[in-house]
């Protein structure tokens, strides 16, 4: 291009003659000004260009980053507490912009409003979400127990622990406190809690009872432990490590608690109230 642009201007005349004749450079000082005026030209396009494309380039990425951050979109993956971690899709709830998709069919199946209602979360309380994950369930609680009451949500994925916080945040949650959890413990402060909970979480246990028992600490007197799992006598089995009602209340007692209220209306789970004995 530049090369077309040099051998036009010279040879496209200059004051009504050519600037070369005859073989001779009739004025070479014109010349000279041409070649610098379009090289300083075509320099000035080709950065104009570089800085358009960088621009472009850097909005796009930016765009992307706030498409993905909208979404709350992360590689899809296993955490030890049986969610998943990602969050891959668009909302599919209006009321949570950063509503994972899988979360409205979860929702039929463990309508969040009445399985409030069954294990007795009141506004003001203080609940203990065991394995609260990128926070499906922790955003009804949160709402629920309302400005004069507090969620700690655990949990020992801490990849899955700052997607809860920036959805906390993102949906103006002031009454989360976020807990960085144990295998073994889930590290709720001493005596907080009115109530534990726990939803899509003991089968993912290695050793159900103990991790029950070291729920008992950061209960408050007359504090209750609420338990969603899948129920195999309903479902089949989601995993090999489903408990059955038996094993289960097996496992109750080994820790320290009773059955105060069994609820069967889950399509595929088993509810249960426990208090320590």
């Amino acid at each position: 291009m530049l090369c077309g642009q040099i051998d036009a201007a010279i040879n496209a005349g200059n004051s009504g003659g050519p600037v070369v004749k005859d073989g001779q450079m009739k004025n070479p000082l014109l010349v000279v000004s041409l070649v610098l005026l379009l090289c300083f030209t075509f320099g000035c396009q080709n950065k104009a260009e570089k800085a358009e494309l960088e621009k472009s380039g850097a909005q796009a990425k930016l765009e992307e980053q706030n498409k993905e951050l909208n979404k709350g979109n992360v590689p899809a993956e296993k955490h030890a507490q049986g969610q998943d971690a990602g969050i891959p899709e668009a909302p599919a709830n209006p009321q949570d912009e950063m509503t994972h998709p899988e979360e409205e069919r979860q929702n039929r199946l463990q309508p969040p409003e009445k399985i409030m209602d069954a294990i007795g979360l009141k506004p003001g309380m203080v609940i203990g979400e065991v394995g609260a994950g990128w926070g499906r369930f922790t955003v009804y609680l949160a709402r629920r127990v309302g400005n004069n009451g507090l969620v700690y949500a655990n949990d020992i994925d801490k990849r899955a622990l700052d997607i809860l916080e920036q959805r906390s945040k993102r949906n103006g949650l002031g009454n989360i406190r976020i807990i960085f959890g144990q295998v073994h413990d889930p590290c709720f402060p001493s005596r907080s809690l009115d109530m534990a909970f726990m939803i899509n979480v003991y089968n993912a246990f290695e050793d159900p009872a103990r991790f029950l028992r070291n729920i008992a600490p950061a209960l408050k007197p007359g504090g209750t432990l609420a338990i969603v799992l899948d129920d195999p006598a309903k479902s089949g089995g989601e995993s090999e490590r489903s408990a059955t009602r038996e094993e289960f209340l097996a496992s109750v007692d080994k820790a320290g608690y009773k059955v105060e209220k069994e609820e069967t209306f889950l399509q595929r789970d088993g509810l249960y109230v426990l208090r320590l004995k």
